[in-house]
């Protein structure tokens, strides 16, 4: 059968890839959803203890930068609270990357990292930088390893964050409507992200 004859790849090549690739996004972050773990907006005192309010105030910013809307959508709360976890009831990506746990020594020496980072750059932390130093500091970390980098694997670290912004802000019904995919879990989860 030729492929061009084929409906799909003829008519409707360009958005059968785009929803494919949202679709891939989705099944990602419905996939590290269990259905034995609820996930709801967890009391302050009970997150605080993972990270601390410094560590917080800078995870939020990071994954503002990286995904506006993703602090208001929980994403602080939502890290901190899986770092509590027994291991087998986390559901952060990081659990499948490779990562020797505990995964809290993963998000605090990155933080840490970043906030060295931005103040060789910058000379204030990451969470008092400007909107566009911020935003520069963090393509550092993605285009290459800064030289004075002193955190996990820079690239990984973004990559970790990055995805648990997505997590709390995509993996919902909320935000699967916002991509205008249909939410079709393949076990429902028993409550959404924070929002």
């Amino acid at each position: 059968m030729d492929l061009k004859e084929h409906p799909i790849i003829d008519s409707q090549r360009r958005g059968f890839l785009r929803e494919s690739a949202l679709g891939l996004l989705g099944v990602a972050a419905i996939a590290s959803v269990r259905p034995d773990v609820a996930i709801a907006r967890p009391a302050p005192s009970v997150a605080a203890d993972a990270l601390d309010e410094s560590e917080r105030a800078t995870l939020g910013r990071l994954a503002e930068v990286l995904l506006p809307g993703s602090q208001a959508a929980g994403v602080v709360d939502f890290v901190a609270t899986q770092l509590l976890l027994p291991l087998e009831r986390q559901t952060l990506m990081i659990k499948y990357l490779g990562v020797t746990p505990p995964f809290v020594t993963f998000y605090k020496t990155g933080l840490r990292a970043l906030d060295e980072l931005s103040q060789r750059r910058v000379n204030v932390v990451f969470l008092r930088a400007r909107e566009a130093d911020a935003t520069e500091l963090v393509r550092q970390l993605v285009s290459a390893a800064p030289a004075t980098w002193s955190g996990p694997p820079a690239g990984l670290f973004h990559f970790v964050v990055r995805n648990d912004a997505l997590d709390v802000v995509y993996g919902t019904k909320d935000g699967f409507l916002e991509l205008s995919t249909p939410y079709m879990a393949h076990i429902e989860p028993p409550s959404a992200w924070p929002r």
